[in-house]
């Protein structure tokens, strides 16, 4: 079946209200593919199929107003469709909203309310809402204070892959704060995480070649990583 016979269908059964085709039809208008792109039209039928419970609608929808691609930038808005994902045990949704509450963006920041929300998600394997608990145990951001706590989460978030994860468990080791101090390993873990392009790692390796800090000091190798730090918009490099 090609794409386009693959709309038709989907277009049937969203008329008569079947919320998954109400959703590919939507996506099928983001994604250009079977149909024409017409954003109105994909936020019209992901609305359809969001009303109706369907959770990766109401997620999309939520991303949708706060990045203000698809439909209008609306930070409420995005919470509230976010919300009933979340609500609905989606861990991307989770992750998302506990965010919004970190950042205090769409609704009132409170940390005690992301943690519980990067707790559901991370329950679920999401590996962003990991690296989340671990900044909130190293910060004492809604929960007690604990370094010892954080690396643990960033330990599981860098066996998943993260970067971000990567870039504060090395940190940790720079500092000594959860773990003995290790300036080597956290030279380490900054490059595993700048070959994945992480922007903060680049800039710590630049301080770590500048004051020869599990390397030997070479200044046109700090002055290198701060340089690729701050094309990735780091601010601390272009200082």
């Amino acid at each position: 079946m090609d794409l386009a016979q693959a709309v038709r269908w989907w277009r049937r059964a969203a008329e008569q209200g079947h919320a998954e085709a109400q959703y590919e039809l939507g996506s099928a208008y983001v994604t250009d593919e079977g149909v024409a792109e017409n954003y109105d039209e994909a936020v019209h039928w992901w609305q359809k199929a969001a009303c109706q419970g369907h959770v990766k609608a109401q997620y999309d929808l939520a991303e949708s107003h706060f990045e203000g691609d698809f439909a209008p930038l609306d930070y409420v808005a995005a919470v509230e469709w976010c919300r009933m994902a979340a609500e609905q045990g989606y861990a991307p949704a989770q992750q998302a909203l506990g965010q919004h509450y970190s950042d205090g963006c769409g609704v009132p920041q409170h940390f005690s309310e992301a943690v519980k929300w990067w707790r559901r998600a991370a329950d679920q394997g999401d590996v962003d809402a990991v690296v989340g608990l671990g900044r909130a145990y190293c910060y004492g951001l809604g929960i007690a204070k604990d370094h010892t706590e954080a690396v643990k989460w960033w330990r599981q978030a860098a066996k998943q892959g993260s970067a971000a994860a990567c870039t504060f468990l090395g940190s940790a080791y720079f500092h000594g704060e959860g773990v003995s101090k290790d300036d080597g390993e956290a030279v380490r873990l900054w490059r595993q995480a700048a070959a994945e392009g992480d922007g903060d790692a680049e800039a710590l390796l630049g301080r770590a070649y500048r004051h020869g800090r599990g390397v030997p000091a070479d200044l046109d190798q700090a002055i290198k990583w701060w340089r690729q730090a701050a094309g990735r918009g780091q601010i601390h490099a272009q200082m």
